[in-house]
């Protein structure tokens, strides 16, 4: 577009982008006055119905405690999505043998290994590494 920033699409794209990541955090300071701005620059109700639809399409995305807003998903036309409960988690083991059934303890394990007392002293005139802050 002529008289357009050569940077304006850019921005739009951040502006997306963070609408999707204010979204999934569920921000409920900073997701209002986005809306208002992102309106100001030409946004529709229906482009951010539809970002927010895909910022929350991916669950594994999401904080475990995401509500969905019924109203963005009424107002775009697509059915409220339907939340699966979590899944139970695998039983614990009863005993740390059944952790490692499938490996058998290496022979060559030489305990003192990591005894940091048989450490030989530091050399003075070694380089050393330093740090930037």
């Amino acid at each position: 577009m002529p008289g357009e920033s050569p940077f304006a699409r850019e921005w739009r794209a951040c502006l997306q982008a963070h609408y999707m990541y204010v979204v999934r955090v569920q921000d409920q300071v900073a997701e209002p006055t986005l809306r208002v701005v992102m309106r100001d620059i030409g946004f529709s109700d229906a482009e951010l119905g539809e970002l927010y639809i895909r910022a929350t399409a991916h669950v594994d995305d999401l904080p475990p405690d995401f509500t969905p807003d019924p109203a963005v998903f009424a107002a775009v036309g697509v059915p409220e999505p339907v939340v699966k409960p979590e899944a139970t988690p695998p039983p614990e083991p009863e005993s740390e043998a059944e952790v490692f059934t499938d490996e058998e303890p290496s022979a060559e394990l030489d305990e003192t290994a990591d005894d940091p007392a048989d450490d030989p002293p530091p050399d003075p005139d070694a380089p050393v590494q330093l740090s930037l802050f």
